[in-house]
């Protein structure tokens, strides 16, 4: 197995690609002295099951309690602190190497964006341009960027901009919520790769 080294721009070696027979088979990211920490596909792997297994316990425990109000709010409590944990691990990752893509991370690099879509808008916020980048360069689906767009701008009180979200009153009509240049919406989201909603 061959091992390569990779060097960020200020000359620091960050990381070591691994490749057997031309294919890259792991990659492993170093520590500020030069130790090895465990690959980025195992560390995502982990941190997407650990929020994976604290969000379905306490979520249960949330739904048990809905009507003893101290235990409830413990438990939502709790869920924020576990959640937090867990975008504090994935923006870490980002701020260091960027959006990870699927050539280096394979199956688990959508980890980090199906967990943002879970963190507060400022968060989100923060990261979108990430997120804008790795689609263009095809490491995330832009349709589906579309909505985690949509649903940023909507929690910060702003108009949405691919008309991807709305809600049902008490007969079921649906209403979109408000977007910006409504006449140019179905270019924007044939752009990005979702129906007219006319068709």
């Amino acid at each position: 197995m061959a091992k390569w080294r990779f060097y960020n721009d200020s000359g620091l070696l960050v990381k070591h690609y691994y490749y057997n027979k031309g294919e890259l088979v792991k990659t492993e990211y170093l520590g500020k002295n030069n130790k090895t920490n465990d690959s980025l596909i195992t560390a995502l792997t982990k941190i997407d099951e650990e929020f994976t297994a604290h969000n379905i316990a306490l979520a249960d425990s949330i739904n048990t309690n809905l009507a003893h109000d101290v235990k409830y709010k413990t438990f939502k409590t709790e869920l924020r602190y576990r959640d937090s944990i867990s975008f504090s691990a994935i923006t870490t990752i980002i701020d260091r190497y960027g959006y990870p893509s699927s050539k280096i991370a394979g199956d688990v690099s959508g980890v980090p964006f199906y967990i943002l879509g879970f963190a507060p808008a400022a968060i989100k916020e923060k990261y979108v341009n990430e997120l804008i980048l790795a689609a263009d360069r095809g490491n995330l689906a832009w349709s589906s960027l579309a909505f985690f767009i949509d649903k940023m701008k909507v929690a910060k009180g702003e108009k949405q901009i691919y008309g991807t979200q709305g809600k049902y009153d008490k007969d079921y009509n649906y209403t979109m919520y408000p977007v910006i240049d409504p006449e140019n919406l179905d270019k924007r989201r044939a752009g990005v790769g979702l129906e007219n909603l006319d068709d």
